[in-house]
């Protein structure tokens, strides 16, 4: 595996996209920096995972086909070619 470093810098990644994703993901970057072994390191990691979004998260953003096709208009978005 990666360096103690290189792991806790990828967790503290993880916050911040988890956060742009809608999480709530508050005392996680406290968590991580307390953390004094590879096991409470990864810990944190897969808290990370099983947070929800926000009920108040003002974005749509489906990870999947089907949901991302019941996302866009209806009407084609394809130009008229010359």
């Amino acid at each position: 595996m990666s360096d103690w470093s290189d792991v806790r810098n990828l967790v503290k990644q993880e916050i911040v996209q988890r956060a742009e994703e809608g999480c709530d993901v508050t005392g996680f970057e406290e968590r991580l920096e307390s953390a004094t072994s590879m096991s409470q390191v990864m810990e944190v990691y897969e808290d990370l995972q099983k947070l929800r979004v926000r009920q108040d998260f003002p974005y749509v953003e489906p990870s999947h086909l089907g949901g991302i096709r019941a996302c866009k208009p209806r009407e084609s978005r394809m130009c008229p070619v010359k």
